[in-house]
């Protein structure tokens, strides 16, 4: 009786995850308990080797424990039959409404370093992740979360001479097949794509590239958007200049959004680095000028100078982009909000690509958009601050401070929307730190030191049932890491002064 417990315990416990309820998960577990003691004629027990079918640690990621748990079932990644063929005519614009909306989380019945979760998904013999780094000024090779569903995301990740793009499960198992392009140095940005597939931005040599494959992970299109005309007057290129991305797809106006750093020949002014915005159709092609006016989302040729950093996230309610630069001169050397607002001055930016201030994390929130960002402005060291750009007429709110260390300069600052509130994250000495805290800055929960890393400009990701994730290796890159926040509503009592923040404002 002890053994089939555990065994009921565990398949709901299963069930539970996938999503079925609780009753129907009991009732389910128990049937087929009771079908596999029928078809066997044996006594009800769970072997060793039969029970290694659900096995797939998910690993606590707190630092002081590293409990182990049995993993979710195998689900495939549901794909669409068949896609648009490329090079056809753009569709209209649809209204979709929006995302769908979030269902209601559960309660929050333990801490927040308890519900941190981590899945290793080995890599085949021969491959590993390669090493990010600095080419140059730039995060070299970024690791990209594209979540396709609340079970199922992308890995965007460089190997040797290639990019691939992993579909890997919430569980820690591979979904499918990975899209391999063999000619990539690394990718700036990736998104899944309704009906399956994905897109990503790619860099070869001094190619910057928009892909896109179909659910059969078969390439529909591969448009090089800089890098193909040399280096002559209005050239524009990738080089070891900084040429951080971020690549966003719209549905409700058909359209992706390509937003990364390059190099610009001037003619006799010389070559310049800057950044650039474009939309580009389903299919690969660059919106001409005249539909860029049509379009309710910002573009442009040539934005901040020099561009050190970015970020990029759609609003999902609003229908809006948002963009926000690092740069070192033009048109401010500071925080850039779409092209032209300054969030936060920084005096340490020397117009020659040189910055004390770290580019942090950008999250929709209410009213707007969120940042965080690292900078020593009126501090004794480097510390964390969030900052609020409302909605009209782009106003910038006070920093909040989230660290407040005299001694320590925290730096690799993340950001995603959670649920209600914001879940931030930073690093101190070698240690990642998560906190929840409200849209107005106040630290909720944490913060708490968790056993995972992220790249200092890669992206906290939001899944649609509102977990929050991203992906990262270990220091023998043999595996792919996939790390998760599971979303949960705060008691009452600890969510009224979030409420009282959101009334004040």
């Amino acid at each position: 009786m002890s053994a089939l417990r555990t065994v009921c315990r565990r398949c709901t416990s299963r069930m539970d995850v996938i999503g079925f309820p609780g009753a129907v998960a009991r009732a389910l577990c128990v049937l087929g308990l009771f079908a596999g003691v029928i078809l066997s004629g044996q006594q009800t027990s769970v072997s060793g080797q039969e029970a290694q079918i659900f096995e797939s640690p998910r690993v606590y990621l707190a630092w002081a424990a590293r409990d182990y748990h049995l993993g979710d079932l195998h689900h495939p990644i549901a794909v669409a039959t068949s896609a648009a063929p490329a090079n056809t005519a753009t569709p209209a614009p649809t209204e979709t409404g929006g995302p769908p909306p979030i269902a209601t989380p559960p309660l929050c019945q333990t801490e927040l370093d308890r519900r941190v979760f981590g899945r290793s998904i080995p890599l085949a013999e021969g491959l590993t992740v390669q090493q990010p780094g600095g080419r140059g000024w730039s995060t070299h090779l970024p690791m990209i979360t594209a979540p396709v569903d609340d079970r199922v995301a992308w890995i965007g990740w460089s190997a040797s001479g290639e990019v691939r793009y992993t579909p890997v499960l919430g569980l820690g198992r591979r979904a499918g097949a990975d899209f391999v392009y063999p000619r990539g140095e690394s990718t700036h940005g990736g998104v899944s794509m309704p009906g399956g597939g994905g897109a990503a931005l790619i860099r070869h040599g001094r190619v910057m590239s928009l892909v896109r494959w179909d659910p059969e992970g078969l390439l529909m299109f591969d448009t090089e958007l800089v890098g193909t005309s040399g280096r002559g007057a209005d050239a524009k290129w990738i080089d070891d200049w900084p040429h951080e991305g971020r690549l966003v797809f719209d549905p409700s106006e058909n359209v992706f959004a390509a937003y990364f750093g390059h190099t610009q020949n001037f003619g006799a002014g010389g070559d310049h680095q800057g950044d650039l915005l474009w939309l580009v159709d389903p299919w690969g092609n660059v919106l001409d000028e005249a539909a860029r006016e049509r379009s309710p989302h910002p573009s442009w040729d040539w934005g901040c100078s020099h561009s050190i950093d970015l970020r990029m996230v759609l609003h999902p309610r609003l229908g809006r982009l948002g963009t926000v630069c690092l740069s070192d001169s033009f048109p401010s050397p500071g925080f850039i909000f779409e092209q032209s607002l300054l969030i936060n001055q920084e005096p340490s930016a020397d117009g020659n690509g040189n910055v004390d201030a770290l580019l942090g994390g950008l999250a929709p929130a209410e009213e707007g958009f969120a940042l965080t960002y690292v900078s020593r402005v009126g501090r004794r060291s480097l510390d964390v601050a969030l900052r609020r750009i409302y909605d009209e007429e782009n106003d910038i709110g006070p920093p909040w401070w989230l660290t407040d260390t005299d001694d320590i300069d925290e730096s690799s600052a993340h950001l995603a929307r959670y649920g209600d509130d914001l879940l931030a994250g930073w690093t101190t000495g070698n240690s990642l730190q998560l906190a929840v805290v409200s849209q107005r800055g106040k630290i909720l929960e944490g913060p708490v030191v968790v056993d995972a890393t992220i790249a200092p400009r890669d992206d906290f990701v939001v899944y649609p049932n509102g977990d929050v994730g991203w992906s990262f290796a270990r220091d023998a890159r043999d595996a792919l890491w996939s790390a998760r926040v599971t979303l949960c509503r705060r008691p009452p009592a600890l969510s009224l002064a979030s409420e009282v923040e959101n009334a004040a404002r």
